[in-house]
């Protein structure tokens, strides 16, 4: 224990080693960490504390992906603790704000590195009940702990605290963006688990998975519950593993307190709190799960109100409980989806008898009961949402579809778009606007990039759909979209591209499940009239102005409802994952997808699996605003608007999609537009993103007003009166204030 002398010894300067008592008899040692108590004794008064310390260099990996997630966690929880309460090193008094965490000596350790110190106050040995699952009064506790944890870490409110870059964009360890591996045990894995539990079945739940395809159901609408438990309204920091071993009753102060925080992050409260019940929850707990559900919802509501602030009040009044059930459910399907995947195919009667003890351990792999329970809620609720979304109108099935086939050919056009740059003949065949700008530049130009991404994209979706979808594209709208094969006027022809094929369209189509995406009640009364807004390539004049400006080219397809965008596709050709500019020749770009219900979700090209969802943004303050505008279409109209708002920066950037990207990706804050000039395919699908990303709008410039997608609108599509869009809904009165809209 010398090193843990040494090491305290040069860290806090003033302390001899020699004061420096290690109590072994507590040592925990893991492959590349250990933790151990020790005293510190100053001026006749000794403080109690404990020293972790992590060496990720010590073990072998299964790869460099597990090898790097392991250090994120570690990184995270040094993050996590340097935000935590002070203690004193020589009282071991903490300073306010300790109510729920241990007080931190230090926390250090660098997010490239690969050793990781934490020096925390020492809670004591006494843990809440545990034998299978902690009691009633033990699990009160804990959920109102939670609660205040949450409630403190509450996001989208003005005082919200910022967030570190090293904690996790979604809390918890188990969601799908770090156990995409999992996914090809699950079957598998259930198959197995029914077999060992076939003679051991007593209430006939294991027997009714099976019926009910559990595995199945699992591996299909795996990233569909991802999505929706990624997509709450409602968020917070989670711990990410809340379970009964994280959860200590300090011998000081008789108060609970959490601890390891290597997976906390963004997320909905429910991720936390399905997690505890499926892992800690005794049987008497379980069986009065709704009541202690409750407890949780009741004391999350009472702290936000504490805060104070109307934003806060405002939120605890929005936090619904019937919400918090409806998510609660989806975490814990999602939670089972893990399970299966990455724990259950090994389990057996067997194992569960030599686990009992193992409290470090869920219950699900410690008592039958426990598993067989969760297998069953979760088979049972999963079955219900699968049919009750097959017997909804179809509309939401419909555009669920539509939108997945979208994505799909988001990445086909942004192939188009890449090929003919790299190609170096755009075939400009005129200018649409029949004037020039200055430098003979042509005002809205048109390249046989725009017309094959049309061909393809228009082709595909009728093809598909029929009839039942109106497929509304720009170049065939302004009649400018010729037949491939033509002879353009620099004398290159259009390639004919190859169509894709029965099957990625049929898949295309599976990637969004109706259980996600939602229709609103007022759209879908008129669910006669869908439409498919295309603009094959957003950005043309950019485009054709060479590379130094290819970040506002997008590819755009906004789905309307009855005339209001329900979701919608970006796909930006020339940017990285992260939406920086890339001049790679090897870049497949980025697509921000999404809808009604379900968020917006980031993916690289060539590969949706990889999908993360756009975090909620700051709260945005009207004082020191940001706003992007346009670069090629100036006039004293947007100048005013400009002034009257007084934004501390303006952005001036090309393409309608591109400038809703900026929005997304938290670069500005709102987009200035008051002159006509766009039309409905260049927003249609940026209005849906932003309507999907926490209320966010996109009106008319000069009434704030909303506009009309229905087919209707076909022969005179332009925004006439400008637009004005942002993605926090409390700027909306800003500008009608500012700009004397009402």
């Amino acid at each position: 224990m010398g090193f843990v002398a040494e090491t305290l010894a040069s860290k806090l300067q003033t302390v001899d080693a020699k004061d420096i008592a290690v109590d072994a008899s507590r040592l925990i040692t893991q492959a590349n960490a250990f933790v151990v108590p020790f005293r510190l004794r100053r001026n006749e008064e000794a403080a109690s504390f404990v020293f972790k310390h992590v060496d990720i260099s010590k073990v072998k990996y299964r790869d460099a992906e597990h090898r790097e997630r392991t250090r994120r966690s570690y990184a995270c929880e040094c993050a996590f603790y340097a935000l935590c309460p002070r203690v004193d090193e020589i009282t071991g008094r903490v300073e306010s704000g300790g109510d729920d965490v241990p007080g931190v000596l230090f926390a250090e350790g660098e997010s490239s590195g690969d050793t990781f110190t934490i020096v925390a106050q020492d809670l004591g040995k006494s843990t809440p009940s545990q034998s299978l699952g902690m009691n009633a009064v033990d699990a009160t506790d804990a959920l109102e702990m939670l609660a205040r944890f949450h409630a403190k870490w509450w996001r989208g409110l003005p005082d919200s605290p910022p967030l570190p870059p090293e904690f996790w964009p979604l809390g918890g360890y188990w969601t799908l963006d770090k156990r995409a591996a999992d996914l090809d045990r699950i079957e598998s894995h259930f198959e197995a688990l029914c077999e060992a539990f076939r003679d051991d079945d007593p209430d006939g739940l294991v027997a009714a998975c099976r019926i009910g395809e559990l595995g199945r159901n699992l591996r299909r609408f795996a990233h569909a519950l991802h999505r929706l438990t990624s997509s709450s309204s409602s968020e917070t920091v989670v711990h990410g593993d809340f379970k009964a071993a994280n959860i200590i009753r300090d011998v000081a102060s008789g108060a609970m307190k959490m601890i390891d925080f290597q997976w906390c992050g963004l997320g909905s409260p429910a991720r936390d709190l399905a997690y505890y019940f499926c892992t800690s929850a005794s049987e008497e707990v379980l069986v009065e799960k709704e009541r202690f559900i409750k407890v949780y919802h009741d004391e999350l509501t009472k702290a936000l109100r504490a805060r104070g602030s109307p934003e806060a009040v405002a939120a605890a009044n929005a936090f619904n409980l019937d919400n918090l059930k409806s998510f609660f459910v989806l975490h814990h399907i999602d939670y089972t989806r893990f399970t299966m995947g990455a724990m259950w195919g090994t389990v057996t009667p067997a194992t569960l008898q030599q686990n009992a003890n193992a409290h470090n351990q869920g219950l699900h792999k410690r008592s039958r009961w426990h598993l067989q329970r969760q297998m069953a809620d979760a088979n049972v609720t999963l079955t219900s949402y699968i049919e009750f979304h097959s017997k909804r109108a179809a509309t939401p099935s419909l555009v669920s579809e539509v939108l997945g086939v979208c994505v799909a050919l988001a990445d086909e056009a942004g192939d188009i778009v890449r090929s003919v740059a790299a190609g170096g003949s755009l075939g400009q065949v005129k200018d649409k606007s029949g004037k020039q700008g200055g430098d003979n530049k042509a005002i809205d130009p048109q390249t046989q990039a725009d017309r094959r991404a049309e061909r393809l994209i228009v082709a595909t979706l009728r093809s598909k759909f029929g009839d039942r979808v109106k497929i509304l594209g720009e170049e065939s709208l302004e009649g400018a979209l010729t037949e491939a094969g033509s002879v353009n006027a620099d004398g290159t022809i259009d390639e004919d591209d190859e169509a894709i094929s029965v099957e990625v369209v049929n898949e295309a189509a599976e990637l969004v499940k109706p259980i996600e995406l939602h229709v609103p009640p007022s759209a879908e009364a008129k669910s006669d009239d869908i439409c498919v807004w295309v603009d094959p390539l957003d950005g043309t004049r950019e485009y054709v102005e060479g590379p130094d400006h290819w970040s506002g080219v997008t590819v755009l397809m906004g789905i309307s409802v009855g005339g209001v965008p329900v979701a919608g596709v970006i796909h930006q050709p020339f940017v990285d994952y992260d939406g920086r500019p890339s001049s790679d020749p090897t870049c497949r770009g980025r697509t921000l997808w999404g809808g009604y219900n379900m968020g917006v979700w980031s993916s690289p090209g060539r590969d949706v699996s990889l999908a993360r969802r756009i975090p909620r943004l700051p709260v945005a303050d009207p004082a020191n605003l940001r706003v992007a505008t346009t670069r090629s279409h100036p006039g004293p109209v947007i100048e005013r608007a400009i002034d009257l708002l007084t934004p501390a920066e303006v952005v001036r950037a090309g393409g309608a999609g591109g400038k809703v990207a900026l929005i997304l990706d938290g670069r500005v804050d709102a987009w200035v537009f008051p002159q006509k000039g766009t039309k409905r395919w260049d927003t249609c699908a940026g209005e849906a993103l932003l309507r999907a990303h926490h209320g966010g709008w996109l009106v008319s410039g000069t009434n704030g007003q909303s506009y009309d997608y229905s087919s209707e609108v076909q022969s005179s599509p332009g925004n006439v009166d400008g637009v004005m869009a942002a993605s926090d809904p409390r700027l909306l009165s800003h500008f009608a204030s500012r700009l004397g809209w009402y």
